[in-house]
Protein backbone atom coordinates (compact mmCIF):
# COMPACT_ATOMS: atom_id res chain seq x y z
CA UNK A 1 0.00 0.00 0.00
CA UNK A 2 1.49 3.34 -1.14
CA UNK A 3 1.54 6.16 1.77
CA UNK A 4 -0.26 9.38 1.51
CA UNK A 5 3.72 10.89 2.01
CA UNK A 6 4.49 9.21 -1.41
CA UNK A 7 1.53 10.59 -3.41
CA UNK A 8 2.17 13.78 -2.02
CA UNK A 9 5.69 13.83 -3.46
CA UNK A 10 4.64 12.11 -6.71
CA UNK A 11 1.96 14.36 -7.15
CA UNK A 12 4.25 17.43 -6.45
CA UNK A 13 6.93 16.16 -8.90
CA UNK A 14 3.81 15.90 -11.57
CA UNK A 15 2.94 19.31 -11.18
CA UNK A 16 6.47 20.70 -11.48
CA UNK A 17 7.08 18.85 -14.99
CA UNK A 18 3.49 20.14 -15.96
CA UNK A 19 4.75 23.63 -14.92
CA UNK A 20 8.04 23.64 -16.74
CA UNK A 21 6.70 21.84 -19.56
CA UNK A 22 4.28 24.60 -20.07
CA UNK A 23 6.83 27.67 -19.31
CA UNK A 24 9.11 25.55 -22.37
CA UNK A 25 6.18 26.12 -24.40
CA UNK A 26 4.93 29.46 -24.12
CA UNK A 27 8.38 30.24 -24.36
CA UNK A 28 8.24 28.60 -28.18
CA UNK A 29 5.35 30.19 -28.46
CA UNK A 30 6.59 33.92 -27.83
CA UNK A 31 8.44 35.89 -30.45
CA UNK A 32 12.30 36.63 -29.74
CA UNK A 33 12.88 39.68 -27.76
CA UNK A 34 14.84 41.54 -30.63
CA UNK A 35 14.38 39.43 -33.06
CA UNK A 36 17.27 37.15 -32.10
CA UNK A 37 15.08 33.87 -33.34
CA UNK A 38 15.27 34.52 -36.99
CA UNK A 39 12.07 32.22 -37.24
CA UNK A 40 10.45 35.01 -36.51
CA UNK A 41 10.03 37.95 -38.98
CA UNK A 42 9.07 41.37 -38.18
CA UNK A 43 6.66 41.14 -40.81
CA UNK A 44 4.66 38.06 -37.98
CA UNK A 45 4.61 40.43 -35.21
CA UNK A 46 3.90 44.09 -36.02
CA UNK A 47 1.47 45.82 -38.49
CA UNK A 48 2.25 47.44 -41.63
CA UNK A 49 0.57 50.62 -43.28
CA UNK A 50 2.26 53.22 -45.48
CA UNK A 51 2.88 56.91 -44.82
CA UNK A 52 3.29 59.88 -47.75
CA UNK A 53 5.81 62.60 -46.97
CA UNK A 54 7.45 65.12 -49.57
CA UNK A 55 5.52 62.78 -52.10
CA UNK A 56 7.10 59.49 -51.11
CA UNK A 57 5.39 56.55 -50.40
CA UNK A 58 6.83 54.47 -47.31
CA UNK A 59 5.43 51.43 -46.08
CA UNK A 60 6.22 51.29 -42.76
CA UNK A 61 6.14 48.92 -39.58
CA UNK A 62 4.04 50.02 -37.11
CA UNK A 63 5.16 50.23 -33.49
CA UNK A 64 2.07 51.15 -31.25
CA UNK A 65 2.68 49.68 -27.72
CA UNK A 66 5.21 49.81 -25.27
CA UNK A 67 7.02 46.73 -26.16
CA UNK A 68 6.94 46.92 -30.27
CA UNK A 69 8.42 50.81 -29.39
CA UNK A 70 11.51 48.92 -26.93
CA UNK A 71 12.15 46.39 -29.42
CA UNK A 72 12.18 48.87 -32.31
CA UNK A 73 14.87 47.47 -35.16
CA UNK A 74 16.97 45.97 -32.73
CA UNK A 75 18.33 42.56 -33.56
CA UNK A 76 17.28 42.87 -37.03
CA UNK A 77 19.87 42.90 -40.08
CA UNK A 78 18.46 45.00 -42.44
CA UNK A 79 15.66 47.42 -43.43
CA UNK A 80 14.19 46.81 -46.25
CA UNK A 81 15.25 49.84 -49.06
CA UNK A 82 12.52 52.33 -49.03
CA UNK A 83 10.72 50.96 -45.93
CA UNK A 84 10.59 52.22 -42.03
CA UNK A 85 9.66 51.78 -38.90
CA UNK A 86 7.14 54.33 -37.10
CA UNK A 87 6.87 54.54 -33.87
CA UNK A 88 3.42 55.83 -32.63
CA UNK A 89 3.39 57.05 -29.19
CA UNK A 90 -0.19 57.87 -26.89
CA UNK A 91 0.49 61.67 -26.09
CA UNK A 92 3.44 64.07 -27.26
CA UNK A 93 6.48 64.07 -25.22
CA UNK A 94 10.81 64.49 -25.65
CA UNK A 95 11.01 60.86 -27.11
CA UNK A 96 14.42 59.97 -27.25
CA UNK A 97 15.90 57.29 -28.87
CA UNK A 98 19.10 55.25 -28.72
CA UNK A 99 20.90 52.28 -31.08
CA UNK A 100 20.91 49.64 -28.64
CA UNK A 101 20.92 46.01 -30.41
CA UNK A 102 21.29 47.20 -33.83
CA UNK A 103 22.92 46.17 -36.70
CA UNK A 104 23.03 49.13 -39.23
CA UNK A 105 23.04 52.87 -39.19
CA UNK A 106 19.37 55.08 -39.67
CA UNK A 107 18.23 58.31 -39.86
CA UNK A 108 15.82 59.01 -37.02
CA UNK A 109 13.04 61.74 -37.87
CA UNK A 110 10.61 63.03 -34.86
CA UNK A 111 6.73 64.40 -35.98
CA UNK A 112 4.28 66.27 -34.21
CA UNK A 113 0.50 65.59 -33.33
CA UNK A 114 0.46 67.34 -36.78
CA UNK A 115 2.49 64.65 -38.21
CA UNK A 116 4.75 68.02 -39.31
CA UNK A 117 8.69 66.92 -38.94
CA UNK A 118 10.33 69.17 -35.68
CA UNK A 119 13.50 67.13 -35.76
CA UNK A 120 16.03 64.98 -37.88
CA UNK A 121 19.22 62.71 -37.33
CA UNK A 122 20.55 61.84 -39.76
CA UNK A 123 23.13 58.62 -40.36
CA UNK A 124 23.42 57.57 -36.64
CA UNK A 125 25.39 54.93 -35.99
CA UNK A 126 25.14 51.31 -33.86
CA UNK A 127 28.52 52.65 -32.50
CA UNK A 128 27.02 55.63 -30.71
CA UNK A 129 24.95 53.62 -28.27
CA UNK A 130 24.21 54.40 -25.31
CA UNK A 131 23.77 58.01 -26.91
CA UNK A 132 20.40 59.30 -26.46
CA UNK A 133 18.47 61.12 -29.59
CA UNK A 134 16.58 63.70 -28.60
CA UNK A 135 14.48 66.12 -30.40
CA UNK A 136 14.20 70.12 -28.72
CA UNK A 137 10.30 69.75 -29.04
CA UNK A 138 7.82 67.37 -28.20
CA UNK A 139 6.62 64.74 -30.68
CA UNK A 140 4.06 61.64 -31.22
CA UNK A 141 5.61 59.91 -33.84
CA UNK A 142 9.30 58.68 -34.95
CA UNK A 143 10.23 57.41 -38.22
CA UNK A 144 13.05 55.06 -38.61
CA UNK A 145 14.57 54.66 -41.88
CA UNK A 146 17.87 53.59 -43.35
CA UNK A 147 20.75 56.11 -43.05
CA UNK A 148 20.94 58.52 -45.59
CA UNK A 149 17.48 58.43 -46.59
CA UNK A 150 16.01 61.68 -45.37
CA UNK A 151 18.55 63.27 -47.25
CA UNK A 152 18.49 61.14 -50.54
CA UNK A 153 14.42 62.15 -50.22
CA UNK A 154 14.80 65.59 -49.47
CA UNK A 155 13.25 65.14 -45.44
CA UNK A 156 13.36 68.42 -43.72
CA UNK A 157 11.98 70.12 -41.04
CA UNK A 158 8.83 71.43 -41.46
CA UNK A 159 7.48 68.46 -44.18
CA UNK A 160 4.34 66.79 -43.02
CA UNK A 161 3.12 62.88 -43.55
CA UNK A 162 -0.11 61.58 -44.47
CA UNK A 163 -1.39 58.10 -43.56
CA UNK A 164 -1.95 56.25 -47.03
CA UNK A 165 -5.71 55.60 -47.47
Amino acid sequence: MISWKTVSVISAVMVAVLFLYGIRELNNSRPSRGYQNNAVKIEQILTTDTIVIADLEIPVYVAEDSVSRERGLGGMKTLPDNWGMLFVFDTPDIYGFWMKGMEFAIDIVWFDENKTVVHIASDVAPETYPRSYNPDEKSLFVLEVNAGFAKTHKIKIGNQFVFKK
